[in-house]
């Protein structure tokens, strides 16, 4: 407990930061937080600047979790991981009843082209600009996602 008390994990935590002014919106001005705020949010890294960013992280966890909530398989479904796939890469089945979901991560930053097994659609994806599968071949961009049907 001596080491823990020492060092804490202070030095690892910040303020949330709410807003960009001083103390990043998380105490009053004048009010010095015990824990320093982070030098970024007053450079867009705060909840108020990513409200109003339809690209922001924010953004894309409200449409993640909007995702999942809509299809039971993600939330309750087996899930079957595919271990035939390049090092690269990682893919499961999320499976309910008929429904199925493919995910997809490339986790390189290298482009990977793989086999499209029969999938017809995205249904999500992040960090690629594919918006309609080749027959063929799928071709994921650096550590994109993609959760197909």
């Amino acid at each position: 407990m001596t080491v823990a008390a020492q060092q804490g994990r202070d030095k690892c935590r910040t303020p949330m930061q709410w807003a960009g002014d001083a103390n990043g919106g998380f105490t009053p001005v004048g009010v010095t937080p015990w824990l320093p705020v982070a030098p970024n949010a007053g450079q867009g890294i705060n909840v108020a600047e990513e409200q109003q960013n339809d690209e922001s992280m924010l953004a894309f966890y409200k449409r993640l979790i909007a995702f999942r909530k809509a299809h039971m398989e993600l939330q309750t479904g087996e899930f079957v991981l595919d271990e035939n796939t390049p090092a690269s890469l990682v893919k499961y089945e999320r499976i309910s009843g008929a429904e199925k979901i493919t995910v997809i991560l490339n986790m390189s930053a290298e482009s990977v082209q793989m086999q499209n097994e029969g999938y017809k659609e995205i249904l999500f994806s992040a960090n690629t600009a594919l918006k309609q599968l080749n027959p063929q071949t799928i071709q994921l961009d650096p550590f994109a996602v993609l959760l197909l049907r």
